[in-house]
């Protein structure tokens, strides 16, 4: 992977392993103009004359529900989101098209055939490059799994920012930026150590609360050392179902 130009951490990301008081909904990432034009000049399903075309555009339906379902519930990325929902919009059309043009066809079953969201999911999944574990107070390195590009830890002088008292950041804030060239930097604060993950795109919150799961995990285990500043002998994390080499 090439360098990155690190740019400020400007975003937040909330971590949300608590259960929260009411359910947070991630906003649905913008879909191109011209798939949002397609779908209002589709036939209503109470229109189409077909009961067997009618049925599978109602799955279709459910499928396009649950994808948002999954977004808003943080087990998708907004890369994924938006594939799939091309996807499945693209097969409405062209079913429609299909059995306008071949009224006396079947042509149009072929086209809602199941089997290739699998491959979209895997093919925009975010990637976690690299994971590294610094001292908070003098930014050192005290541990790293993966290419860790140098321009990435240039970021960390912007932890001048974060209390470097024993207590943990602010209402656990998780913070995030892009890069120059695309990937994605989380930031996850603790009480005496910071994480910095290198992500191909911005990773689903399932992503990102484990992460924060495992620091709070390593700074738990390691705490009695890391109070005497010590970090020869450290327990350090296994990142291996992480990252994608």
């Amino acid at each position: 992977m090439g360098g990155i130009q690190a740019s400020p951490f400007i975003g937040e990301v909330h971590d949300d392993s608590a259960p929260p008081s009411q359910e947070t909904k991630s906003p649905a990432p913008v879909i191109e103009e011209s798939v949002a034009e397609a779908i209002t000049e589709e036939p209503s399903i109470e229109d189409i004359d077909d009961p067997e075309l009618r049925r599978r555009l109602e799955t279709l339906d459910g499928k396009i529900a649950r994808l948002e379902q999954d977004f808003q519930q943080g087990r998708i990325n907004a890369s994924q989101y938006r594939a799939i929902y091309r996807h499945y919009m693209g097969q409405r059309e062209v079913a429609l098209r299909m059995r306008q043009t071949y009224p006396d066809s079947n042509r149009w079953e072929m086209v809602l055939e199941e089997g290739k969201t699998r491959f979209l999911l895997q093919l925009n999944e975010a990637a976690c490059y690299s994971v590294g574990l610094y001292n908070i107070q003098s930014k050192k390195r005290i541990f790293v799994d993966g290419d860790m590009p140098e321009s990435a830890e240039d970021a960390m002088a912007l932890l001048g920012t974060f209390s470097t008292s024993d207590d943990e950041s602010p209402d656990g804030r998780l913070f995030a930026t892009t890069s120059d060239s695309g990937e994605t930097l989380l930031l996850i604060p603790g009480s005496f150590t910071v994480s910095l993950a290198v992500f191909s795109q911005d990773p689903p919150s399932w992503q990102v609360r484990a992460l924060h799961e495992v620091h709070r995990n390593f700074e738990a285990a390691n705490r009695p050392a890391l109070l005497r500043g010590e970090t020869e002998k450290l327990i350090f994390p296994d990142l291996s179902r992480f990252i994608k080499n």
